[in-house]
């Protein structure tokens, strides 16, 4: 009679601690994904910020050298180009969070939270 009760509950333990397992390695998994993502992201985010100064710091010295032979003075053409950086970096510190923290917000919402296809049906 022993063995019709300890057999079911030790079939139970071997049960749980397997799912216990296998969840602790999906969030591995998951972690690991959304962790190889974000570098992803990470990495093209300063490749394209990388690729854009390579284009801004040619634009400004034309412009220095365009305004300093229009204006007859380089060193007041450098104050002007920077003036004209000071204020995008103005610019992007006043309206930075509204243009860039909602989208990195959903970005790592969706790489940690959001469940697959297959997760949402198993589960249901």
């Amino acid at each position: 009679m022993n063995e019709k009760f300890s057999k079911p509950a030790e079939d139970l333990f071997d049960n749980v601690s397997d799912y216990i397992d296998l969840k602790t390695d999906n969030i591995k998994l998951r972690t690991v994904k959304g962790l190889s993502e974000m570098a992803s992201c990470l990495i093209n985010f300063m490749l394209i910020l990388f690729v854009l100064a390579m284009i801004c710091i040619p634009l400004a010295l034309i412009g220095i050298l365009f305004l300093g032979d229009i204006l007859g003075s380089y060193g007041l053409s450098c104050l002007i180009v920077m003036a004209f950086f000071l204020i995008i970096l103005v610019l992007l510190l006043i309206f930075g969070k509204k243009l860039f923290a909602g989208r990195f917000v959903r970005m790592f919402g969706k790489l940690f939270f959001e469940k697959d296809d297959e997760e949402e049906l198993q589960e249901h």
